[in-house]
Formats: structure tokens, C-alpha cells, sequence
């Protein structure tokens, strides 16, 4: 699963030691795992997923709620110093969206500027292998790689790439998009 990823520059008052403990303090109190090194600060929680898809997809086919959860991305806040005074931030996952706000109160942050908003690139790749790995629990090994190769096929004599076939294939049968 594919996130959005905001990237954003401020500004602070404090110290640079005092912000990375206040950003250290800020996710051990949510329960987040933090890792500092350096100038370089994360915050790490749970998998980004939708708990309705997981119990439908558990329900009705669960190889695809197993692949769906290990496809999922987790959520992430990273916080890199970039001069005295100038952090960037780097989020992506809703739950990391939803606290930032808190996080800018936290640090007394000023002039928030939105880098760029950016999608991660996807390893095409990686798209097929969960798809197949989909499609051979459903079939079987040969047939799932036989129906897999077909779908594809179709979709590349509409027009498309190969590459936007699985990735048109991969939102289809797993509800996201690549």
C-alpha cells in the first residue's frame, strides 16, 4: 500500500537538543517507537491499514487479508535538523497526519512550509510479486500465473503499459492505489 508522503520545513525557538526531546518525548507518550541518531530523529507506529477491509477480506478471501496486511505501510514521522533553527519533517500514514498538528504545538514550530507533497515511487515490481503471490492462492501456482499474465495482456492491447497494467490490476484487486 501506498502512502502519500508531506514534507515540510520550519522554523523553532528552541535548541536543538530541546526539540529532538521534545520530539522523543512527544511519540513515547502515543506509544510510537523513536530512534534518534545524529541530527536525524523517527517515530515509528502501527501498520496503515483499514480494519473493515481487513475483516471483509478476512471473511470472504483470506489470502488476500494476509497479503493486504503485509503490503501495508506503517506509519512514520522522521525530523532531520537542517540548520540552527530549521527542521524538516517528513510524514507519511493518516495516524502520522493526524498528530502533526500536535507536533507543531509541541516544538512551538513556525513558518510551516509545505515542500512538496510527493508520492513514493513504486517498484513495479513489488506490484506484481503481490499480485501473483494473490493470484497463486486463489489458483494455484500455473493457473495463477497463467490468469495473472492474461489479465495483464488485456489491459496492454487497451493501450496500456505493462507498468500500468499491474499497477491498474494491483488497485483492482487490492482497493489502493500504486
Amino acid at each position: 500500500m501506498t502512502e502519500y508522503t508531506t514534507v515540510a520545513i520550519f522554523r523553532t525557538r528552541y535548541p536543538r537538543e530541546e526539540v529532538f526531546s521534545r520530539f522523543t518525548r512527544f511519540f513515547t507518550a502515543l506509544g510510537w517507537d523513536v530512534k534518534a541518531l545524529h541530527e536525524t530523529a523517527t517515530a515509528v507506529d502501527g501498520k496503515n491499514f483499514s480494519w473493515v477491509v481487513m475483516i471483509l477480506l478476512i471473511i470472504f478471501i483470506w489470502p488476500a487479508a494476509i497479503i493486504y496486511y503485509l503490503a501495508a505501510d506503517r506509519h512514520k514521522v522522521a525530523l532531520l535538523a537542517e540548520s540552527e533553527g530549521t527542521y524538516k519533517i517528513i510524514v507519511s500514514g493518516d495516524k502520522a497526519l493526524e498528530v502533526l498538528e500536535q507536533l507543531y504545538h509541541e516544538l512551538k514550530a513556525e513558518d510551516i512550509r509545505l515542500v512538496r507533497p510527493q508520492r513514493p515511487r513504486v517498484n513495479v515490481r513489488d506490484l506484481y510479486d503481490k499480485i501473483l503471490d494473490y493470484y497463486t492462492s486463489l489458483y494455484g501456482s500455473a493457473a495463477g500465473r497463467r490468469k495473472l499474465k492474461e489479465k495483464i495482456n488485456r489491459l496492454v492491447n487497451t493501450g496500456l503499459t505493462e507498468e500500468e497494467a499491474v499497477k491498474r490490476i494491483y488497485e483492482d484487486t487490492f482497493g489502493t492505489t500504486a
